[in-house]
């Protein structure tokens, strides 16, 4: 297997999300693909983590327990956990939708990324992909565009993998380099087998 981890959490959520995961895990012959198996605002119970969200309702109000980007007592969770673990030198992908333009890539933690990171260079190949969509990183790096949109730095296993010593209410604060959160519109996710061939030339 090659040293990449997928994560799907809100693949009943946002489209395409869980076909793209699909396709890296099976393409790039990655370690794991690890999806959610719920919608993630089935259940209205709050998941006890920092953070809010008006997804659900509109309105701004606590993570629900079944968004497992915010769920911390989850097999999907666990699963993070114990594959970032047993391959620490993997890099750990986060995949979501936006209603934004383009995508956002982030670190996971706010903060200067190394020139060549696999952050960086993920995100020089993306810009190249998507010459004419807004590509934007929540991290500076040489050559990019810094925006802080849908920045992930209150996601579990971003802060996992990041090294909170308690992911569900500490955010991280090193950038490990491994944990990539990847925001993307509607176009590009129609378009993921771009993003696929990006992460191909890295890997």
């Amino acid at each position: 297997a090659r040293p990449l981890i997928v994560g799907v959490p809100h693949a009943n959520f946002e489209a395409l999300t869980k076909e793209e995961g699909v396709a890296m895990f099976d393409l790039l012959n990655a370690r794991a693909l690890i999806v959610t198996g719920t919608h993630r605002c089935a259940n209205e119970n709050p998941a006890g983590c920092d953070g809010n969200t008006n997804v659900c309702t509109g309105e701004s109000a606590p993570y629900r327990e079944s968004d497992m980007a915010h769920a911390k007592d989850s097999i999907f969770q666990l699963a993070h956990e114990v594959f970032s673990d047993a391959f620490p030198e993997d890099v750990v992908l986060s995949l979501h939708g936006m209603s934004g333009l383009g995508i956002s890539i982030s670190s996971g933690v706010l903060g200067q990324v190394e020139d060549d990171s696999f952050h960086s260079q993920f995100a020089t190949q993306l810009l190249l992909a998507f010459a004419d969509e807004d590509i934007t990183s929540c991290n500076p790096y040489p050559g990019g565009s810094t925006q802080q949109r849908l920045c992930g730095t209150s996601n579990i296993q971003g802060r996992y993998v990041n090294g909170s010593p308690e992911p569900c209410n500490t955010s991280a604060e090193d950038i490990s380099g491994r944990f990539i959160h990847l925001e993307q519109s509607i176009e590009v996710r129609q378009n993921y087998d771009e993003v696929v061939e990006a992460l191909d030339g890295l890997l």
